[in-house]
């Protein structure tokens, strides 16, 4: 099975590279609190995120107006990315606005 990626970059890549394909998904955040359903969705082989591209605590620590925010310390790997097809799991529950152009937390 090939599958066809459109992303900011790219339009229409061809991937054969796929590790599985579900069926039926449910994915929670880390409370266990919120949960998203997915349904046929395809898992690549290789992703280009790491851990290290997941904010942790001391990014937010550098303004003061952030000091509400906590982020949980994640050990876990990165397996699944969501994206714009899904909509109700990207929509925020809260945001903290910048101040003096510096950085936002949704």
């Amino acid at each position: 099975m090939t599958l066809s990626l459109t992303t900011m970059d790219n339009d229409n890549v061809k991937s054969e590279s796929l590790r599985s394909i579900w069926k039926f998904l449910i994915c929670k955040d880390v409370t266990s609190l919120n949960c998203q359903m997915f349904s046929q969705h395809c898992s690549r082989v290789i992703l280009t995120v790491t851990v290290d591209d997941i904010p942790v605590q001391r990014n937010v620590e550098g303004w003061l107006y952030l000091k509400d925010i906590n982020l949980p310390c994640i050990d876990a790997g990165i397996e699944f990315l969501i994206g714009s097809d899904a909509p109700k799991a990207l929509e925020p529950h809260e945001v903290q606005r910048s101040e003096d152009g510096g950085s936002y937390a949704v």
